[in-house]
């Protein structure tokens, strides 16, 4: 996983690089062929990051909700 591009790019683990050298990784990471094993865990790991970011106040905050309206949670559409 992270761990092992962190120490194969950098000789440190991952919580020991700069934010440069992690985006750095990540961004490797994204541009792999999609087939890619890595670049599938990759995928799967930033849905589930930004899944879990928008359906916070913030991040629905970020997409323009303003207050005014109530959304039904995904699990109780019918």
């Amino acid at each position: 996983g992270l761990a092992r591009f962190a120490l194969e790019a950098h000789g440190l683990p991952w919580k020991s690089l700069s934010a440069d050298q992690a985006t750095a990784i990540l961004t490797k990471l994204s541009t792999l062929p999609a087939k890619e094993p890595a670049r599938l865990a990759f995928d799967s790991l930033k849905g589930t990051v930004a899944e879990a970011y928008y359906s916070t106040e913030p991040g629905m905050k970020d997409l323009g909700w303003n207050g005014s309206i109530t959304f039904v949670p995904p699990n109780s559409c019918g």
